[in-house]
């Protein structure tokens, strides 16, 4: 199916001065979707079950049944509602749902028992080639008292890191996952994505937490010359935990846009995350992250922090940290940071044999590899290592 059509994704949840052009971004598609399959399911332990091709409707009702639902907001303070249109709220929006309906993608829904600790990793492995264009639908059910681990693997298979960077190899791949903890679940979901430089990657994250849950997203964007990136965390209940690493690294030439939301309805509900960027070339990079108290999530707390490491003289970097509050007592915290190596830095480093380059090689490797520490696979590790390696050749 080819689809032509401009979609409006990671919406800010609040309207900005538009001349910062912040408020969304354009997502245009002119691809054709031909359902080819490149999802290798590596490893499935004991207590997780899957079943494919469930449709959108299916899909709704589910949500449905097990009261999943996206509370009206309210116009408190100047806060004017966005966007918030789905019943399972997601970073990237309605838009996603909508091309996921209109292409008919089924979704894959994985279950993982109530009551099990599931030790090995659920491990999803998605190999692209030349052209192609892929949609994907996840939805992850996380029963009462399970613990679990789900790694999601995007790569283009086994091309060598040498031909990954031709620049020849394109396609588009298009992830939407959504995940449901019931009380006391915890779930480990890990992402990395190393897509040719000719690819066009997103991935919309969704993700509802009920009460005493710990829900944990390990990400690595490090390929892919253009990424759209979103999340919106439901800490519904009581003592919900979450928490996020994110690692991105943007060549030279690349554009990327992230929406990550935090949004709090449960009470001492905490919320932590934390985002490492490298920035190349020209590389441009759009960043919002919002921390969101809403009406009765009393003595919530929330942190977002974002460090950028800038290594060219072209690049543009929006960033965009907000807190937005209908609750009084609730702790929010955000910064972030953004700058080069130092003069005195790098003359620490050459006076020990070390050049510039080589200096900015071992700051994005200790950047990226602080996060890496929590994937639970060697393969993946050493894929890593070779990658940021690569970029620096």
């Amino acid at each position: 199916m080819v689809m032509k059509e401009s979609l409006k994704v990671n919406n800010l949840p609040v309207l900005t001065w538009n001349k910062l052009k912040l408020n969304h971004a354009p997502l245009d598609i002119d691809h054709e979707f031909t359902g080819k399959e490149v999802l290798k399911v590596d490893t499935m332990p004991e207590g997780v079950s899957v079943e494919e091709g469930i449709g959108s409707k299916e899909l709704l009702k589910r949500f449905d049944e097990l009261g999943i639902k996206n509370p009206k907001e309210q116009f408190v303070a100047g806060k004017y509602p966005m966007y918030n249109k789905q019943s399972f709220a997601t970073g990237m929006g309605a838009d996603i749902d909508k091309l996921m309906e209109e292409t008919n993608t089924k979704a894959s829904v994985y279950t993982v028992d109530a009551g099990k600790s599931v030790k090995e990793p659920t491990f999803l492995r998605y190999e692209y080639a030349d052209g192609d264009n892929v949609l994907d639908n996840t939805f992850i059910h996380a029963k009462a008292g399970s613990e679990s681990t789900f790694i999601m693997y995007y790569t283009c298979g086994t091309k060598s890191l040498e031909e990954r960077w031709d620049g020849k190899a394109s396609g588009f791949s298009g992830n939407l996952t959504r995940v449901y903890l019931e009380k006391n679940a915890k779930v480990h979901l890990i992402k990395v994505q190393m897509l040719d430089k000719g690819f066009l990657f997103f991935d919309d994250i969704g993700g509802y937490s009920e009460a005493d849950s710990s829900f944990e997203v390990t990400k690595l964007e490090l390929g892919a010359t253009n990424v759209y990136d979103g999340l919106n965390e439901a800490q519904m209940g009581y003592k919900s935990d979450f928490k996020v690493n994110y690692g991105y690294i943007g060549l030279p030439d690349s554009i990327c846009d992230i929406n990550y939301n935090d949004v709090f309805w449960g009470k001492k509900a905490n919320g932590v995350m934390r985002f490492s960027e490298a920035l190349m070339g020209n590389a441009k990079k759009t960043f919002r992250g919002t921390v969101d108290f809403r009406a009765g999530c009393e003595k919530a707390s929330g942190d977002e922090e974002e460090n950028v490491l800038l290594f060219g003289e072209d690049i543009v970097n929006k960033t965009i940290p907000l807190i937005l509050g209908e609750e009084e007592d609730v702790e929010g915290r955000h910064a972030a940071t953004i700058g080069r190596l130092s003069d005195d830095m790098l003359f620490y480093m050459q006076t020990r044999g070390i050049d510039k380059k080589k200096a900015e090689e071992l700051m994005v490797r200790a950047s990226m590899a602080s996060i890496s520490a929590a994937i639970p696979s060697e393969e993946i590790k050493k894929d890593i290592k070779d990658y940021i390696c690569q970029i620096f050749k």
